[in-house]
């Protein structure tokens, strides 16, 4: 009989503890929000847990007098100024705000070598070192501008890379490091992220992926 009750005393204890821990955990967390959120488990299955973040402030085109948002395929903030970037490759604009979310300039055209230029689809931006880079994948080419006055700097057009001979060229995310060096992911290209110099020329491939021989 004492050998029961020690047994169960015991389980309870564990179940009393397991429980505190659960719902100090789950205090941290949001759990009253109309979205849920998941990791995955060791399965590399979904697994829905109690969302970390919730929505603070909702932004439409409507609300900065630009007309509505088409297709916003990138945002990027600017650590450094609290700036904030939208690309939206639906209506070819990048919408940059400020740090209270407030407008502070539409980019749509620009003068390009003395001639007024534009995007097609661009898909990102990103900012480093006082110069920002557009993604503009409709025309093939990564932009550089200034990113206090908007100035066109620099195009980088379609790199020669060749081991993939003459490809089509659709740059859709981006970074730029210390070095000014651009890594670019581009679509249809599955040889790894591009890395580009400073003059815009192949260097070569990093983060290849992995590839699996399969005979079924």
């Amino acid at each position: 009989m004492k050998r029961i009750v020690r047994l169960t005393s015991a389980v309870l204890m564990i179940a009393l503890l397991v429980s505190t821990t659960v719902l100090a955990e789950s205090t941290n967390y949001n759990i009253n929000t109309p979205y849920y959120s998941y990791t995955y488990n060791s399965a590399n299955k979904a697994v829905q847990t109690p969302s970390p973040y919730t929505v603070s402030r909702v932004i439409r085109g409507s609300d900065l007098a630009i007309g509505d948002f088409v297709a916003l395929s990138d945002v990027f903030y600017d650590n450094e100024t609290g700036r904030m970037f939208l690309t939206d490759s639906g209506t070819d604009k990048v919408i940059v705000l400020d740090e209270n979310f407030q407008l502070l300039n539409v980019i749509d055209t620009f003068e390009n070598q003395g001639v007024r230029d534009t995007f097609r689809t661009p898909e990102s931006t990103c900012v480093r070192g006082g110069k920002m880079y557009v993604a503009d994948k409709g025309n093939a080419r990564i932009l550089c501008f200034d990113a206090q006055s908007f100035e066109l700097i620099k195009v980088f057009d379609k790199p020669v890379i060749s081991i993939l001979g003459d490809y089509n060229y659709k740059p859709v995310r981006m970074a730029v490091d210390l070095a000014e060096r651009i890594y670019v992911i581009a679509e249809d290209v599955n040889d790894g992220i591009i890395l580009l110099s400073t003059e815009g020329e192949f260097l070569r491939f990093v983060a290849a992926p992995d590839v699996q021989t399969n005979l079924w």
